[in-house]
């Protein structure tokens, strides 16, 4: 895409230039009844945004830009000799979706993908073979910030900062409520922080994520099996954790494991079950 056509909004400008848009949609080479498709509007209302009677903001013609930048990526991977990847074309529908509601589906959206291509060949190719993606514009807000950056680390380095950041986004709030328990428990006491709890908390939750997303791939193949292996990296780690707290408990207590693993089965049937239902939810909507 020629590179003139991408910064059509100014940083200091409170709405976007729409002979800008309109440059921009005949430089990529599509109709006003294509942008409005992309956009999920009314060719009416691309028609208003080019003659500027709506004034859209900064961020609305970053997105509009966006919009643009991927249909000529979609166009380049298609006259390329890349296969296009099945995964992601039954459920582009579906992210489209959820990233029009805001910075956390997006940010749910774009950990998905990213571990789907961790493991997946034809994205992989394409991530060799053509130039990147584009990158969606920064959301406002802190979460918008925080998305944007992770967006431009190392794909390696993509999943591990996320699961960080959720860990501290959920564990934080859990770790404060129950503090609050606690001292409701026995005001008396007055409120008691403990590191250790906080830690694991966030641990926990950082590593549901993580190993979440390490499993995405083989989920995407056979989700009974990854589910088994998410539940067993789950119950197995909490186990040895539970014993290091409670003196009557021995790590070398066959009962111990014997229960975690029993757990760890059941919790994986259901794991699995879900991993699954998931596929059928996103081929029945396809299909539909």
């Amino acid at each position: 895409m020629p590179k003139s056509i991408i910064p059509f909004v100014g940083s200091a400008a409170k709405t976007a230039d729409p002979a800008a848009i309109r440059t921009a949609r005949e430089a990529a080479g599509l109709t006003q009844e294509q942008l409005a498709d992309l956009n999920g509007v009314l060719p009416v209302e691309v028609a208003a945004w080019e003659s500027g009677a709506i004034s859209l903001s900064p961020h609305e013609g970053e997105m509009i830009r966006w919009a643009i930048e991927n249909a000529a990526y979609e166009k380049q991977l298609a006259q390329s000799d890349v296969l296009p990847c099945a995964w992601l074309a039954e459920r582009r529908a579906h992210f489209d979706a959820m990233e029009k509601r805001g910075p956390r589906r997006t940010a749910w959206v774009a950990r998905t993908i990213d571990a789907h291509r961790a493991g997946c060949g034809a994205c992989m190719q394409a991530e060799r073979d053509l130039p990147a993606a584009p990158l969606p514009p920064r959301t406002p807000g802190l979460t918008g910030w925080i998305e944007h950056a992770i967006s431009r680390l190392p794909p390696s380095l993509r999943l591990p900062a996320r699961a960080a950041v959720t860990g501290l986004e959920f564990g934080s709030p859990l770790f404060v409520g129950m503090t609050l328990v606690d001292w409701l428990r026995d005001p008396s006491a007055g409120l008691q922080l403990s590191p250790s709890m906080f830690l694991w908390m966030t641990v926990g939750t950082a590593w549901l994520v993580l190993t979440h997303g390490l499993l995405r791939p083989l989920a995407d193949r056979t989700p009974r099996l990854a589910g088994q292996l998410w539940s067993a990296a789950l119950i197995f780690p909490a186990a040895f954790a539970f014993a290091q707290t409670d003196p009557d408990l021995l790590l070398r207590d066959p009962w111990l494991w014997g229960f975690a693993a029993i757990f760890s089965g059941l919790i994986g049937v259901v794991l699995g079950r879900v991993l699954d239902l998931d596929d059928a939810l996103f081929s029945g909507e396809t299909a539909s």
